[in-house]
C-alpha cells in the first residue's frame, strides 16, 4: 500500500525546507516537510520526510523527481511506512523470531 509520506535521501546539509517544498510542489500539494536533525547537535542528517496530500501525488513525486538535483546532490526518494505499520511489522518479526521461524 502506497503511503503519502516519502523519505528523501542524499540531501546536501545546506538544503533548506523551502527548496524541498518548491521541488515537490511540482508533483502536487506538499503537506509537511521534516528535515531530520541530530538531537544532540541540531545538525542536519542529509535526509527528510515529505508528506504529500494524496497517495497519487506521492507516486507522481517518486516518478518525476527521483534523481533530480538539489544543491548539487541527486536526491533519492522512497516510500515511508506509517509508524503504526512499521511497529506492527517489527512486532510480527520479533514474534516469528521467538518461534524460531
Amino acid at each position: 500500500m502506497m503511503s503519502k509520506r516519502l523519505l528523501i535521501g542524499n540531501l546536501s546539509l545546506e538544503t533548506e525546507e523551502g527548496a524541498i517544498v518548491s521541488l515537490f510542489s511540482k508533483a502536487g500539494s506538499v503537506q509537511l516537510v521534516e528535515l531530520v536533525t541530530d538531537p544532540g547537535t541540531g545538525r542536519k542528517k542529509g535526509f527528510a520526510f515529505v508528506e504529500m496530500s494524496t497517495k497519487a501525488e506521492a507516486q507522481r513525486a517518486m516518478r518525476q523527481l527521483e534523481g533530480l538535483e538539489i544543491n548539487g546532490r541527486n536526491i533519492t526518494i522512497n516510500r515511508s511506512e506509517p509508524l503504526q505499520e512499521k511497529a506492527a511489522a517489527s512486532l510480527i518479526a520479533r514474534f516469528l523470531k521467538s518461534l524460531g521461524a
